[in-house]
């Protein structure tokens, strides 16, 4: 596998803030060289990665032909997705757990939809997902254990049109079918 940049194929332009990315969905862009060193990568994949680290948007893209250059094992990519998708979970949870309100259930009970959907948010949007205002309404929401204002406030992000709109639209879908099948 080798490293690619999400860019929009009719005009060209990198996705958003996005960075050289590997395995799937680690982005690069958004992590410095200690961000790196911290997930105590193989020292072989480590030097692989480094060149990428902080590249975003236009830097990152003139850093592409490095990066379909650079090649990953299957190994690597699944360590890699082992490490990063860890440590967002855990961020998830310890958030997730520190936060709720009184009466609702620790991350560990709740539902496996709500949890993919808050892992999700948090992957996609960062260990800070909580804490972005385009996250707050749905945040507050879940917190609170209303799931069907979580699911209405994931159906009005202000994102994008596209892509983007469609994996949250597809995240609120998740919460709507748990609750419809109860």
């Amino acid at each position: 596998m080798q490293g690619y940049l999400p860019i929009k194929k009719k005009t060209g332009t990198v996705i958003g803030r996005s960075g050289i990315t590997f395995a799937t969905g680690f982005d690069l862009g958004q992590n410095s060289a200690s961000d790196i060193k911290k997930f105590n990568f193989p020292k072989e994949l480590e030097e692989k990665l480094l060149p990428f680290v902080g590249a975003q948007r236009e830097d990152a893209k003139k850093l592409l032909p490095l990066a379909e250059r650079t090649f990953i094992s299957f190994e690597e990519a699944n360590l890699i997705d082992f490490k990063v998708k860890g440590l967002h979970l855990r961020s998830a949870i310890k958030r997730w757990d520190a936060h709720r309100s009184e009466n609702t259930p620790a991350f560990r009970d709740l539902t496996s939809g709500q949890q993919i959907v808050l892992f999700s948010r948090t992957f996609h949007q960062g260990r800070r997902m909580p804490d972005l205002l385009i996250a707050q309404k749905f945040y507050r929401a879940a917190l609170d254990n209303n799931w069907v204002e979580a699911e209405k406030h994931l159906r009005n992000y202000n994102v994008p049109e596209g892509w983007y709109k469609d994996r949250v639209n597809k995240e609120a879908d998740v919460l709507k079918r748990e609750r419809l099948l109860k």
